[in-house]
């Protein structure tokens, strides 16, 4: 063991597109604030097909190692572990996921948070490529090759700060500087704060490993004394790679968690994950990530009372960004911004999924979008107001038939909102679904008759 070494331990699998990037990003020069004798990068490949090469890790330095497990499990924690026992360093970061490119300063300010206090638990913030969460991209037109495009429009990896311009936050992490957190991507302890807990526990066995990540990181923060501290600007990237967790549909998703989360809690017990509230950040604020940083001030409901939340929210302005050049999407993007503008997150954000389906490309690094969706999460609302939002979209570009579906879930939910739809819902009714159209007179008429009623009672 070598006093003052980070070791960084990378699991693979099968990313022979996504690892030479996520090595790049922990190797010198792009490091800063560090030489080759402050920290050592292990490769632990799980089992990949082709294997990965020694040649390619000797590439990015004599810092960097691989190891190779043949007979691998499904699940990456005994991959982890492994490369903790062969870590040389007192300082320890795992990366469970090998696909995520990382920030300049992450191995520096990682290792300065350790040495501010015995119990560390350091972590930095996850983030996708993208603008948007990748269980939703892929659907909406989100590719490998338009993720290729997004890094060479910043240039990367000559300033890997700019990654904040393409990125949004993952789930995990939303807000993490006024919101507390579930999931560390890259988590840093002390040799014997990993040997406290007994490394990542093998007995989490589905593809990906389940929960295991956020197990790990509640019962890190339940050893004495425990505080976590996050990367003020540092995080990972995760890059699109058809992962069994974060590139599957939301519907998969939702479908892995009852699996995982019943495997969790028979070795856990029954019980929701703790989110955990920083005690301290390390690190410095690249202007990259200042936009969304005063996003959040502005509108993170976590921060502000309710009240004087909704006060902010109004004053949060559309980010200024170019016009997609396809006819359809830039009709869209400008409802879209109508609803941001007025507070309706949800629905801007689902319309910008629509014109994203019309316009990938143009729309893969939309701030606009990324924005949306991350105060959609907070307030994910679909009422009427939503839907017929929805509707409205539909019928600017022509799709009547589906404006319908969505004007008739607005009636559903609230018949008054018929005098808001006005000669839009009359159209689309009587054109493609006369039942509609007998919807929305029906709602007409029972509002006049409520309306008549109140007066004579008044």
């Amino acid at each position: 063991m070598k006093q003052n070494l980070v070791s960084v331990v990378v699991v693979a699998y099968n990313i022979a597109r996504e690892l030479p990037r996520t090595l790049l990003s922990l190797a010198l020069p792009y490091q800063q604030g560090v030489t080759t004798d402050d920290y050592e990068v292990i490769v632990v490949d799980n089992g990949s097909s082709p294997a990965v090469s020694e040649s390619l890790i000797a590439e990015y330095g004599p810092n960097f190692r691989l190891l190779r497990i043949d007979d691998a499990s499904p699940s990456p924690a005994a991959a982890v572990n492994r490369g903790i026992m062969a870590a040389r360093g007192d300082k320890i970061g795992v990366m469970i996921d090998g696909a995520r490119i990382v920030t300049p300063g992450l191995v520096h300010f990682a290792r300065i948070g350790l040495d501010m206090a015995s119990t560390a638990v350091v972590a930095a913030p996850g983030w996708y490529l993208g603008s948007d969460i990748q269980a939703n991209a892929p659907a909406n037109g989100y590719t490998r090759a338009i993720e290729d495009s997004l890094l060479q429009s910043i240039q990367w990896p000559e300033d890997g700060y700019r990654l904040f311009e393409i990125g949004t936050m993952d789930e995990s992490s939303v807000d993490p500087w006024f919101s507390p957190i579930h999931e560390a991507n890259v988590l840093f302890m002390s040799r014997e704060g990993w040997q406290a807990i007994d490394g990542m526990d093998e007995r989490f066995s589905c593809p990906g490993g389940g929960l295991v990540n956020l197990d790990t990181l509640e019962r890190a923060m339940k050893l004495p004394q425990a505080q976590l501290i996050l990367t003020l600007g540092e995080g990972t990237f995760h890059q699109l790679h058809g992962g069994v967790s974060t590139n599957a549909s939301l519907e998969q998703q939702r479908k892995n968690w009852i699996v995982w989360k019943a495997e969790r809690d028979a070795l856990r017990g029954a019980g929701e994950f703790t989110f955990h509230t920083p005690s301290a950040f390390v690190g410095s604020l690249p202007p990259s990530l200042l936009p969304h940083l005063a996003r959040a001030t502005i509108a993170n409901p976590f921060r502000v009372a309710p009240a004087t939340a909704a006060g902010f929210r109004a004053h949060l302005k559309p980010p200024e960004e170019r016009e997609p050049t396809n006819r359809t999407a830039a009709t869209l993007v400008e409802l879209a911004k109508g609803r941001f503008q007025s507070g309706h997150y949800q629905a801007a954000a689902d319309i910008l999924r629509m014109a994203s389906t019309h316009a990938p490309a143009e729309l893969a690094a939309s701030r606009l979008l990324a924005f949306a969706a991350i105060l959609a999460r907070h307030d994910p609302v679909r009422d009427a107001a939503y839907f017929a939002a929805i509707g409205d979209a539909y019928l600017a570009i022509g799709e009547s038939e589906k404006a319908a579906v969505q004007y008739r879930k607005a009636l559903e939910l609230d018949p008054e909102i018929a005098t808001n739809l006005g000669e839009a819902l009359c159209l689309v009714a009587n054109v493609s679904e006369p039942a509609l159209a007998r919807l929305s007179m029906t709602a007409l008429s029972s509002l006049k008759n409520d309306r008549k009623a109140n007066v004579n009672r008044s």
